[in-house]
């Protein structure tokens, strides 16, 4: 009973990974394929880890423990093995199964991914100062944050540019996965990752300076003089809207289209199309032909009008944006 309540206890200390940042990946992959080929006592790993890393025998021991509390090593017979996570990354040498077990097991893990897809760009000391105050009441060591946001850079999902912390591509699209893993198949599950879209192209309208908001009414894209829709509580998913000097008000409506009703997205851009400069749909390889194949038959005017943006371009957008808030933040920033 008692292995079994610390087995299922959350990792508060956890534990940095042998060599450099960059030389995480092919390490753990050393690591576990030992464990798999050799099924060393504990005795054993320890020794093999001290002499194949250069560590010392508690760094390597702390090492294990961790791996092993949070289900990627198993400790059986006296001898370690792989646990489901640590068999599948040795699989296919995808970190997304090591990064789940830790979503899971390590206490603070999942609040450092949500801080950074929130706020991101920020400096180490910006993101520890916000993951202690998201922790709280619970105290942690100074360096349990730098721990987790290192294990993150060490497999690609965040980088450090001008000394500021941000997900790449690669975290962003996990962080939406993890958030989709806690929900319901069917459109519940659409509705998340509908609104998670939305939210990533208002932070790219933002950059580029436009006002940008969500689910806004179809009449806030019409100018004051065009005629308004007086029935029904029609809403786009996103608007870009910026006043340009001697040009005037332009306006990007911009729907996200996963698989709902196709139909209905585009007689909301449609509705608008005569009186915005672009519009924009957000929708998977698959239904971009449909998109344009629908607006051909119909030769809508919206057609000439219309960008089609690929959801993973959103995301390769989202870290390109936060890449250059990044930047600017440090050079024109005090």
């Amino acid at each position: 009973m008692a292995a079994s309540s610390e087995a299922e206890r959350p990792i508060k200390v956890f534990w940095p990974n042998v060599g450099g940042i960059s030389e995480y990946p092919q390490n753990t992959f050393a690591i576990l394929n030992f464990i798999e080929q050799s099924k060393p006592s504990g005795r054993g790993a320890v020794e093999w880890i001290t002499r194949s890393f250069t560590v010392v025998p508690e760094f390597a021991r702390k090492l294990l423990n961790v791996l092993r509390a949070a289900g990627v090593l198993a400790f059986e017979g006296r001898r370690y093995e792989l646990g489901p996570a640590g068999r599948q990354f040795l699989k296919t040498k995808e970190p997304k199964a090591l990064f789940r077990a830790f979503l899971q097991k390590v206490l603070g893990f999942r609040e450092m991914f949500d801080l950074l897809e929130q706020h991101a760009p920020l400096t180490p000391k910006e993101l520890s100062e916000k993951w202690a105050e998201r922790m709280r009441p619970s105290m942690f060591a100074d360096n349990q944050a730098p721990i987790r946001y290192n294990w993150l850079r060490g497999f690609g999902f965040a980088s450090v540019v001008a000394h500021q912390v941000l997900l790449t591509e690669k975290g962003l699209k996990f962080a939406s996965e993890a958030r989709l893993a806690g929900v319901p198949a069917g459109e519940q599950r659409m509705e998340v990752s509908h609104l998670d879209l939305e939210g990533k192209m208002k932070l790219i309208g933002e950059f580029f300076e436009f006002e940008a908001k969500t689910r806004p009414s179809v009449n806030d894209a019409l100018p004051s003089y065009a005629l308004k829709l007086r029935e029904g509580d029609r809403q786009l998913d996103c608007l870009w809207v910026r006043y340009v000097p001697f040009v005037g008000t332009v306006r990007f409506p911009i729907e996200v289209q996963l698989g709902g009703n196709l139909a209905d997205s585009l007689d909301r851009l449609e509705t608008v199309a005569q009186f915005i400069q672009r519009a924009i749909i957000v929708t998977t390889a698959e239904q971009e032909k449909q998109v344009i194949d629908r607006l051909t038959v119909k030769k809508s005017l919206l057609l000439d009008k219309l960008e089609v943006v690929l959801v993973e371009d959103v995301y390769k957008a989202v870290e390109a944006t936060n890449v250059l808030r990044s930047l600017a933040k440090r050079l024109f920033h005090d």
